[in-house]
Formats: structure tokens, C-alpha cells, sequence
């Protein structure tokens, strides 16, 4: 009680000196608005009654004529139509420099800067955003149209549009209403408002007294709204109420002839005094500014003289008359009109008045021009990339989902295709956006149909053997449905004749629908559907997402479509786990300091240190850098993709084998703690008869680093003949390159050598092995896994982890598989194998056991690797899932021995320079590189994997300039300063402080 009564003195202060602080504002306000009303002459204040139309793209002449009228007439404001952004702030800031009062600039912004101009954003359909559950997303899109509209001297945004979409037939307002219920515009319209106004930039609502169910066929020039002044009050006003209750800026008012309130014939809405003063202004208690619509729009122009339409919008009560068909003749009549008492000139200045107010709130009492330097850079923000994808996610809307199919959970009993229908594809193979981003949560085949390719028929017999089929349907004009008639069009008699026999066939099929909502009438059997409101790269690369889980899906339909697909409909689905794919700033890495990866991989390619690699970076479980460098070769022009598979050589090592030892490890079939020759029998007659588990793991059981155990087949040609022929047979069947195939028995020979292998010296001070990295142990480790397991290590995994997790690319004997052209080429074997290595593992040892290995042989993408990183990273969880316990990796991945930095399989960091990974990695990090030019690296504590894959070795394995050059850590660094850059510059700083 004491706390709040010692409060009350500030509470009583704080609201004293807000009330002092808005009347002192008031008080500079009118002295501006005063000074400026006396120096105009009458005619002058007529002119800042209108706002012209503008367009920054037009010639030398087009734009003498606009300065002369703009200074001639003493013009308000202008409207900028069409132009980019550099035309428009030159022109802006000449238009400006010709007036004696700053000119109001206003831009149709209902999305965004793109609404009007080219080279800038274009954000979401209204539409798109009533699909929204949540506002919140809404206030953040209007606060960056004002940021961006600011910065290019805009002052006024034609936005939001608040007409309810009631005609279901034949919408007026098409996609740019938010929707059919008057809550969910009252929703978005305040949130996008008072993002705008909030930020800076006045809003102007429209179309007021709502657009929604007009009906466009009327027999008269005008457009009618049909409804009885009860519906209009009850579905269409409600959203202009609340708003202006909310100090809503400006109204637009229509050129709707609405009979309800103004039953005289050909008198639009925007000329009805009964409809602009009464009701807008009396009834609704309007104080801000009052738009009319375009006054030179044809329909009001063929009812209407140019003159008597500007008079006629003035006595009905509008303030800003917008675009009036002929200036000069405008301006004259409102004289005359003045003169004969036909309007009041006391009316006319306070409506002047009222307009230099709003000047005045728009900052042009302190004009400056618009800075023209930097104007592209400073439009552009990470954040658009951001929200953009945030609003695409949200709008998802699952309209149906029998037997809650979505997300999709299990992966491994499920063969996916997909169809993109009305869309084509430059690499058909890979598919367009959407599918190549279905490709990253699980193996698809790909088609494209359309009817100029009239392979409607192939591609249905194609899909027979598939078990699920994702159909996508596009709008081949790149712009969604506004009604449902143009929705009808959308899918033609072929296309639909193929969906019907697809529908009815064995294989289940979601369809996703990248057009407006009213498509769905066409899908809406199927039992899975949809809708992502429109076909653009943001869409189609965030709806697969949805259905894989990796995001929840929780958008509904802000229209009704049918019965069934009613307005409010939206299932509801969860996340599973999966990645995200995203944006650094969206985890609050930046991405101007990750760009500086490019440049490093750029140099390194051009030092021809690798042809090519991939990088990807996984924070907070969202993939924030995903690119493809270089190409598959120095001498090829074919580019390295993402789905270019890698050699990640000893990366196997902990992709492979440790994954199954830690299996093995939870179900008690393998104990760290226990020799190695409590599994294998074999070795307790030799000297590797106490070797422990956890020693081998951590590569201190005395083993030598490799053993090149192809040159013991290479002795001479008879010995050779012993082990090899060119062409394979049931006595050679392992594939150790193309026209070189191992004899069956080659493992067991070469798990003899391993056994009979020497060892290394021990520590004379500790009686121990030292750690020194070494090949041999994960032979070893290959053996114990196929033991007890009872299963070859490439089927174990393969079984219990890549197929159910969808990673089709991690893979030994990729070959068998994919197209040789998709996999990166290796060394080019002078020594050995005498031939360019391509599809076939590296490494030696593992090429004698035909590709499969405990140390080598696993190829795979930067993609499906991260997966596999990340399920690791969410201690053994991913995709709903269990793979691991949450116990198990933390007592893998930590510092098992004091005197060495490994864990158990897992590399560790060093506490020196030039360890393995940068220095910025917490302790908790692990991972492994790979002698081909790989990586894959796993930070807990700042829930962070990267991996980089290349090919380095290519054409000669000698080549060692990535090595050197620690091109990896380098870029481990950026990954860490992209986030830790404050602390960096802070360190540092203090640092020199100290010194």
C-alpha cells in the first residue's frame, strides 16, 4: 500500500506533463499552421486542397509539365503512381524545391512500396494476412512500410483497405480485403494502421463506405452497394468505426452509389453530402482528413463535368480532392463557387487548415529533401526477408487433413512424389522451388505437367508405384484468383480430368494450392488440402515446411469458399522437430557479416584450393546459410548445387559408425568400458587383446595412424592377379572402381593385417598410450558393430537412422543409388586405381571392402548431414522421433580423458590456436573433418551445426591449400562473429583499455 500511494505523485506528474507536452505540440502546430495559412493567397489555398498524380518514370517533358502545374497552382500533395525509387526521391526533392509550402506525398502502399513501384518489395495480399490467427505480424508489416516510405519522403499510405469481402459470388475487392468477416479486418485494418501511423507515416482507410459486396455488373456508370443500411452498418461500417476510434488519420470515400443513404440517382457515395458529412463525419464522429477517390475516374466523368465534380466533392465534405481531370478548370470553378456562394470560403479554410495540420504531423514544418545516397541499401532490410517469410508461414491454412496425415511423421514406410501442375521446371529432375524444397525432409521423384506439355498421361502412369503424392497446383500468371470465376480458370479440362484420375487411384495426395482460396473449390475432395494464397518463392519455400512439421500450421480461411470450406477453417497441426529453413537475423546472426563467407570461399576457389564446396549453418534449429560454391571441377562448367553429393571421407567415422556404437551402447550390447576383445574373440591372441572400447574411441589405444594396405596387393602382377580382376564375378564382387573389382574375401584379409598390426610406444613417463589419431580403431569399431548387431554397418544405418529420417543422401555406394553426374569427383589415382575417382569412395582401404567402411566410404549432402548433426544436437530427437536417449550423446560428445581433447569418436576443440576448430567454440563443441575437405561441427551451448563439404582432393590429393589456408576454421569464425560480434568488439575493447 505504501508503494502505491508514493506512485500517485508520479502517476499525477507523468499525466500533468503529457497533457503540458500535447498542448505545447498544439500550440507549435497552429503557430506553424498559422503562419503558413497567411502568406497563401486565396487561390493558393484552393490548390492545397488537391493532390495530382505523379510518375517518376516519364521524360524530361512529362516532368517539366508536373512542375510547372505543382507551382503554379500551389498543389497539396502528389500521389506517386509508377516509377522506382531513385526516380521517385529525385523527383520528390525537385517537385519539393518549387513549392512555397512542402507538398503531402502519398503512395497507394496496400503492399507495400511494390504496390506502385518497381525494384522495391512487394509484401503479401490482404487477403494472405486475414489468414493470419494473430495481428501481431500485421502491426510489424505496417511499421516497415512506414520505415521504408519514410525513408523515401513519402508521408501518407492509401492503406489499409477496410472493405469487408461479403460478395461470394463475384468480390468486388478481390484479394486486397482481408476477408469476409468484419472482426478479422477490424484486426488486421488497426494493426496495419497503427503500424504505419506509429512509425510515422499518416493512414489513409478505404474504401469507405466499404467496397466488399458491391456489385461491378450494375446497369448504371456507378457501381452499387446493394445492402440495406442495417447490413451496412452491421458488416461494413464496423471497421471504419473502430479505427477512427483508434485516431484513424484519413478515409477514402468511394465512388459507390449507395442507395441505402443516398437513393439519388448517379450521385456517388464520394459527391453525397448525406454519406460524407453525415454519415462519416456526424454519425461516425470523423475528424481527420476526408479523400475523395480518383475524380478523373471514367465512370464519375462520364456523369460529371470536370469542375462541377471538384465543387460537388467540397460541398459534400471531402478535404483532399484526388486527381481531378483538369486542374486548371477545377481550381476556377471552386472560385466561382466561392464567389456565388456555392461553397463557404470559412468551410474552405478550415479544410486548408486542416490539411497544413496534417503537414505539419508529417514532419514538412522541418522539411529536408530525401537523401538520395544509400536510398536502394537503406530500403532493403534482413528484416523484410523475415517478416515475409513469417507472414507465408502463418497464412498457411490446412483446410483439410483426414486422419491428421499432416505433418508428415513417418518417413521410411513412405515412397513421396510430387506434381507441380501449370508450372515448369529448368532442371525437371530437381523440380521448381517447392519441390526442391519438399527434396530436403525426404527422397522425392519430381514432375511438372502442364498442358502444353500434354504429358498429363506419362506422368500418371509414372505415379502408380508411389505411395504419396504432393500435388502443387501454380498460377501460371504469376497473380492469384480475385474471384472465384477467374479461380474456375485456373486449372484446365485436362489438368482437372488428371487430378480426378489421381484422386481416385491407391496413392494418397495432398494437395497444396498456391493460389487464392477461392482455387480450393476445385480440391476440395481430396482429403488432404492446403492453401498457400499465392505462388512466389516465399510460399513455395515455406509450405513444405508446414508439411513436414518443421512448422506448426495455423492459418484460417478469411472467406468461404463452399459449405465444407467456410470461412474460420483451419486445422491446427504441430511442429515435429524438423529444420526450419530461414534467415540469420531471425536467430540474430547478421547476415552482412555471413556474407563474408563468399569471399572466402571465392578466394580459395580462385587459389584452386577446391573446385567447389557446400556450407550450411544450422542455429536454433533453423538453417540460416545454405549455398552451393564453385563447381564439380576446375575444367567443367557444370556448378556445384545443394544437392551435389560429397566423399565426406572420415566425417564416416561419426556419421556411421559412432551413431550405431551409441545405439548399441543403450541397449547394453556394447560397453565402452570393456576391451574390444570381449566382442571380437580374434584379437585376444594378439597384442590388441586389452584394448578398451572407450581408448579406441578416443584414439589412445596405441594403433598406428593407416596402413596403406593396397600396396600389400600391389607387390607384383602375380599378387595382384590374386586379389583383383577387371570385370566383376561372384569370385570378385567388390567394386573398387569401375574396371577394378576385390575379391570376396578381401575384408577378412584386411582385417587380418589390422589384427597383426604393430603398435605404438608408450608414454615412458605414464605408462600409457598417447593419443595419435588413427584409421585402424574404427575397423576395429566396424567389426564390434557387425557382431552384435548382426547387420552390415551400411544397412544398420541406414536402417535405423538415414531411411526414417528421411536422408537419402547419406548413403555408401552412392552410385547405385544416383546419377554419377550429381556426385563431386575425388583425386584422380595415379598410384592405385589408375583412374579418376568419381562415385566410388576415396579413401583405399575402404575401396578394397567395395565402399563400405567403419573410417570412410559415406557420401552424402551438407543438407542431410546437418539433419543427422541436429538430431544429435536435440540429444537424439528429431522429427517426433527417438533415435537416441538424451543421456547418451552428452556422455559421448564430452571430454572423456583428461590428457586428451576427444570424446568418444567425437574431435573436441583445442584450448591452442590452429586446433581444429575456431576458437570462438564453446567446450561443449563436437564433430569431426574429413580428408577430402570436410567438416561437420556441433555447438550445444550455442545450439549451433555447421558443415562444409569439398572435394580438395580433386584432381590430386597432395593439394593441401584449404588445409593451410584453415579456409574451415575461418569460416567457423564468421559463423561465430555473425552473432557474437558485440561481445567480440567489447572484449576487445576492453582489452586495449587494459593494456
Amino acid at each position: 500500500m505504501h508503494k502505491k500511494v508514493c506512485l500517485l505523485p508520479l502517476l499525477i506528474f507523468l499525466a500533468t506533463s503529457s497533457a503540458f507536452g500535447q498542448k505545447s505540440v498544439r500550440r507549435q502546430s497552429k503557430a506553424w499552421v498559422d503562419s503558413v495559412f497567411a502568406q497563401l493567397t486565396p487561390r493558393q489555398r484552393i490548390g492545397q486542397l488537391f493532390m495530382i498524380a505523379a510518375r517518376s518514370d516519364r521524360d524530361e517533358q512529362y516532368t517539366l509539365a508536373l512542375e510547372t502545374q505543382i507551382r503554379e497552382y500551389n498543389v497539396g500533395g502528389v500521389v506517386f503512381l509508377q516509377g522506382n525509387p531513385l526516380q521517385q526521391a529525385v523527383l520528390t526533392n525537385n517537385l519539393q524545391a518549387h513549392v512555397p509550402v512542402p507538398l503531402l506525398v502519398g503512395l497507394d502502399a496496400t503492399r507495400g512500396l511494390g504496390s506502385s513501384l518497381d525494384s522495391t518489395t512487394l509484401f503479401p495480399q490482404p487477403l494472405t494476412l486475414g489468414a493470419l490467427a494473430s495481428a501481431e505480424t500485421v502491426y510489424d508489416l505496417g511499421a516497415e512500410i512506414a520505415r521504408q516510405s519514410r525513408r523515401l519522403g513519402v508521408h501518407l499510405a492509401f492503406s489499409p483497405i477496410l472493405d469487408v469481402n461479403g460478395n461470394r459470388r463475384e468480390p468486388g475487392i478481390d484479394g486486397r480485403s482481408f476477408g469476409e468477416d468484419p472482426e478479422n479486418v477490424v484486426q488486421k485494418g488497426r494493426a496495419l494502421m497503427e503500424g504505419l501511423q506509429h512509425n510515422g507515416v499518416l493512414a489513409v482507410a478505404r474504401h469507405f463506405p466499404g467496397y466488399g459486396d458491391a456489385d461491378r455488373n450494375s446497369p448504371q456508370g456507378l457501381v452499387q452497394l446493394t445492402h440495406h443500411q442495417g447490413q451496412i452498418e452491421q458488416i461494413d461500417l464496423p471497421p471504419f468505426q473502430a479505427l477512427i476510434q483508434d485516431s484513424l488519420a484519413g478515409v477514402m470515400v468511394s465512388h459507390l452509389q449507395v442507395p441505402a443513404y443516398d437513393n439519388r440517382e448517379n450521385l456517388p457515395a464520394s459527391l453525397s453530402e448525406k454519406i460524407v458529412s453525415n454519415l462519416l463525419q456526424r454519425s461516425l464522429k470523423f475528424e481527420g482528413l476526408i479523400f475523395t477517390d480518383a475524380l478523373n475516374a471514367r465512370n464519375l466523368q462520364q456523369l460529371y463535368k470536370p469542375g462541377e465534380i471538384e465543387v460537388m466533392a467540397l460541398q459534400a465534405g471531402n478535404d483532399v480532392l484526388l486527381f481531378p481531370e483538369d486542374l486548371s478548370v477545377a481550381v476556377d470553378a471552386i472560385e466561382k463557387a466561392l464567389k456565388r456562394k456555392k461553397l463557404s470560403q470559412e468551410e474552405l479554410d478550415r479544410r486548408v487548415r486542416k490539411i497544413l495540420t496534417a503537414k505539419y504531423e508529417a514532419g514538412l514544418d522541418q522539411y529536408r529533401p530525401v537523401e538520395v545516397a544509400h536510398l536502394k541499401e537503406d530500403l532493403y532490410s534482413p528484416k523484410i526477408d523475415i517478416l515475409q517469410n513469417r507472414i507465408f508461414k502463418q497464412a498457411l491454412t490446412v483446410v483439410r487433413n483426414e486422419d491428421n496425415v499432416l505433418p508428415f511423421m513417418v518417413l521410411d514406410t513412405v515412397s513421396f512424389a510430387s506434381v507441380a501442375v501449370n508450372a515448369s521446371a529448368t532442371d525437371p529432375s530437381a523440380g521448381n522451388q517447392f519441390q526442391q524444397m519438399l527434396g530436403n525432409y525426404a527422397p522425392f521423384r519430381h514432375f511438372q505437367v502442364n498442358d502444353a506439355a500434354r504429358n498429363y498421361g506419362n506422368v500418371l502412369e509414372a505415379l502408380a508405384p508411389f505411395g504419396t503424392v504432393i500435388v502443387s497446383i501454380h498460377n501460371p500468371t504469376g497473380e492469384s484468383a480475385a474471384t472465384p470465376r477467374a479461380a474456375k480458370a485456373l486449372l484446365s479440362k485436362d489438368a482437372q480430368a488428371f487430378l480426378k484420375k489421381l484422386h481416385k487411384s491407391a496413392v494418397r495426395v495432398v494437395v497444396v494450392v498456391f493460389d487464392s482460396p477461392y482455387s480450393l473449390a476445385q480440391v476440395e475432395d481430396f482429403e488432404q488440402v492446403v492453401c498457400a494464397y499465392e505462388d512466389n518463392p516465399v510460399a513455395q519455400h515455406v509450405a513444405p515446411q508446414l508439411l513436414f512439421g518443421a512448422i506448426e500450421g495455423s492459418g484460417k480461411l478469411p472467406v468461404t469458399v463452399s459449405p465444407r470450406l467456410s470461412n474460420g477453417v483451419g486445422f491446427l497441426t504441430a511442429k515435429a522437430g524438423r529444420l526450419q529453413y530461414s534467415f540469420p537475423e531471425e536467430v540474430g546472426m547478421r547476415s552482412d557479416i555471413l556474407r563474408r563467407i563468399d569471399t572466402l570461399v571465392d578466394e580459395s576457389i580462385a587459389d584452386r584450393a577446391t573446385p567447389g564446396c557446400q556450407v550450411m549453418v544450422v542455429k536454433e534449429g533453423q538453417v540460416v546459410w545454405q549455398r552451393a560454391y564453385g563447381r564439380l571441377r576446375y575444367d567443367d562448367p557444370t556448378p556445384t548445387t545443394n544437392q551435389t553429393l560429397y566423399d565426406i571421407a572420415s566425417v564416416t567415422k561419426v556419421s556411421a559408425t559412432l551413431q550405431a556404437v551409441m545405439f548399441l551402447a543403450e541397449q547394453g550390447l556394447i560397453e565402452v568400458n570393456r576391451k574390444a576383445s570381449d566382442y571380437l574373440p580374434e584379437l585376444k591372441e594378439s597384442n590388441k587383446k586389452d584394448m578398451v572400447i572407450a581408448d579406441i574411441l578416443a584414439h589412445q589405444a596405441g594403433l598406428v595412424p593407416f596402413i596403406p594396405f593396397y600396396k600389400r596387393t600391389l607387390d607384383s602382377p602375380s599378387e595382384s592377379a590374386k586379389f583383383y580382376s577387371r570385370t566383376p564375378d561372384a569370385a570378385h564382387p567388390l567394386e573398387v572402381v569401375p574396371g577394378l573389382y576385390a575379391i570376396s574375401s578381401m575384408e577378412d584379409s584386411l582385417w587380418a593385417w589390422t589384427i597383426e598390426s604393430g603398435l605404438l610406444p608408450k608414454n615412458r613417463r605414464t605408462k600409457k598410450y598417447d593419443y595419435k589419431y588413427s584409421d585402424l580403431g574404427f575397423y576395429i569399431m566396424k567389426r564390434i558393430v557387425e557382431k552384435v548387431s548382426g547387420m552390415k554397418l551400411d544397412e544398420f544405418v541406414n536402417s535405423y537412422f538415414y531411411r526414417p529420417m528421411g536422408l537419402p543422401t547419406l548413403t555408401y555406394k552412392p552410385k547405385e543409388k544416383f546419377e554419377e553426374s550429381r556426385i563431386a569427383p575425388t583425386e584422380r589415382d595415379t598410384y592405385f586405381r589408375k583412374t579418376q575417382i568419381r562415385g566410388n569412395v576415396h579413401d583405399q582401404g575402404a575401396a578394397m571392402l567395395g565402399g563400405v567402411a567403419g573410417h570412410a566410404g559415406l557420401f552424402g549432402t551438407a543438407n542431410d548431414l546437418a539433419i543427422l548433426m541436429q538430431m544429435n544436437l536435440q540429444n537424439g530427437e528429431y522429427g517426433g522421433i527417438r533415435y537416441l536417449q538424451p543421456e547418451t550423446l552428452p556422455g559421448f560428445s564430452r571430454r572423456y580423458f583428461k590428457e586428451n581433447r576427444r570424446g568418444l569418436g567425437w574431435d573436441k576443440p583445442t584450448l591452442e590456436p590452429n586446433g581444429p576448430t575456431s576458437l570462438y567454440a564453446s567446450a561443449d563443441t563436437y564433430g569431426h573433418s574429413g580428408f577430402t575437405g570436410t567438416c561437420v561441427w556441433v555447438d550445444p551451448y550455442y545450439d549451433l551445426v555447421y558443415v562444409f563439404l569439398s572435394n580438395r582432393v580433386y584432381p590430386d590429393a597432395s593439394n593441401v591449400k584449404l588445409i593451410r589456408s584453415g579456409l574451415r576454421t575461418s569460416i567457423q569464425d564468421t559463423i561465430y562473429e555473425s552473432f557474437l560480434q558485440d561481445k567480440i568488439n567489447e572484449f576487445k575493447h576492453t582489452s586495449h583499455m587494459s593494456r
